[in-house]
């Protein structure tokens, strides 16, 4: 069994649609991300090669961060959702990306604005459910990444709850407990079962090792 794990505050059965914006750790941070760029959906071939070159680079990758369905998502869902891509800099040199996607959903007869972690937020029958999330940073800047996000929603108004889910157990999650602890955090641990196709990965390693040799 995989399991995610979903930060949010409490929030029964919901409709969505779509919004926008307004307006000790187990790798300590190796320093701090200065600068913060965002941008919108319309610039998305601009963070691309960033969100490009740190899904190679960060060991908080995976199939659901991988440059290949970060194209195919924006291509599918970018005009509808509109996320944003925040880059985190440090000493003028990306050290970190996330996308975030504001939605107003309702629970019950109440409005809420929400901002999905990374590309999340679909519609429940358009949901790609996204699994292994995380912010893509470079080796030592988990802390940095996610005090600067922190930093970029808690001077925003505009929403009431932020929703990093089904998140990659780690140092990235455990970073954005502590850059959000002063906001009420509910967890949800889902279970994500998998089967192993061992003859798959054995075909692949074949393949791999011919392309080698």
């Amino acid at each position: 069994m995989a399991r995610g794990r979903e930060l949010s505050s409490p929030c029964g059965k919901c409709d969505s649609s779509p919004g926008g914006p307004e307006g000790g750790l187990a790798v300590p941070a190796v320093s701090d991300c200065t600068r913060v760029d965002a941008f919108s959906v319309a610039g998305w071939n601009e963070a691309a090669p960033v969100w490009r070159s740190l899904a190679g680079k960060s060991p908080h990758a995976s199939f659901f961060l991988s440059n290949e369905w970060a194209d195919c998502w924006v291509a599918t869902f970018g005009k509808l959702l509109k996320p944003e891509f925040l880059v985190f800099e440090d000493n003028g040199k990306p050290a970190g990306i996330c996308a975030l996607v504001h939605r107003t959903i309702t629970c019950g007869p109440i409005p809420v604005r929400r901002v999905y972690l990374n590309l999340d937020g679909e519609d429940e029958a358009d949901e790609t459910v996204l699994e292994y999330n995380s912010i893509l940073c470079l080796p030592g800047y988990e802390a940095a990444a996610a005090d600067a996000l922190a930093r970029v929603l808690l001077t925003r108004r505009g929403w009431d709850e932020f929703a990093a889910r089904r998140l990659a157990p780690g140092p990235v999650e455990r970073a954005l407990r502590q850059s959000f602890a002063a906001l009420e955090i509910e967890t949800n641990a889902v279970p994500a079962p998998f089967v192993r196709n061992r003859q798959f990965g054995d075909a692949l390693a074949s393949e791999e090792r011919r392309a080698a040799d």
